[in-house]
């Protein structure tokens, strides 16, 4: 009986162990987020919509959903939209090729956090990334920003911005084309829809069944 004791204790000191490495990492990009300026977050989240080949899901878990829940995380990964541990999300801000690092970045106060929740760094997050992909779509739609002419790809960081918006019915799917059409599938199975029209990009309202000027909604 005192070695069957001994295992669950073990057992349990392993899975708070392995929770507690999953803040840390959440804090770490978020503090790392944080030392960017706006203008330099939404490079950082341009490039890595660009050119870092994550999914929609995960480029959620990166920007929008680190606190996303354990039963959706793994009926998402059953569907292959998730190729990684989450935790590997959370790691990137040791990436080099997308953040600068500062002096002391992994470093962490753990007093500061101490009665923080996953839910709270998750809210910390998207107040952070929600800002500056504000900044960058802004400078796509009436900027001088022309990276993202393909509107497929255009699609894609519309549904991490509703990630951002809307963290309890996040995009898993981005569906556009070069036609103008783009078709976010959420995890509930809603469907929001975006148009290009004469150089503007309009959100379809489900509701009302009309457009609406994304410069005007975001």
């Amino acid at each position: 009986m005192k070695f069957l004791y001994i295992l669950i204790s073990f057992a349990w000191v392993n899975v708070s162990v392995a929770l507690d490495d999953y803040l840390k990492q959440v804090i770490l990009l978020n503090q790392q987020m944080r030392n960017d300026s706006k203008a330099e977050l939404a490079r950082v989240i341009q490039s890595v919509v660009l050119f870092g080949g994550f999914s929609m899901v995960e480029l959620a878990l990166i920007f929008a959903v680190p606190d996303a829940e354990d039963d959706v995380i793994s009926n998402l990964t059953s569907e292959k939209h998730i190729m990684q541990p989450k935790k590997f999300y959370q790691e990137i801000w040791q990436e080099k090729i997308w953040f600068y690092q500062l002096p002391g970045a992994s470093d962490i106060n753990e007093a500061e956090y101490e009665n923080a929740t996953l839910r709270d760094l998750g809210n910390d997050r998207r107040k952070i990334t929600m800002q500056a992909i504000k900044l960058l779509i802004l400078d796509i739609i009436v900027g001088p920003n022309t990276n993202f002419e393909s509107f497929s790809v255009m699609c894609v960081l519309l549904g991490v911005y509703r990630s951002i918006k809307y963290p309890d019915e996040f995009i898993k799917e981005a569906d556009g084309d070069d036609r103008g059409t783009c078709s976010l599938h959420d995890i509930k199975d809603e469907v929001t829809r975006y148009y290009e029209l004469d150089g503007k990009i309009w959100q379809f309202d489900n509701s009302t069944r009309s457009l609406h000027s994304l410069h005007v909604t975001i």
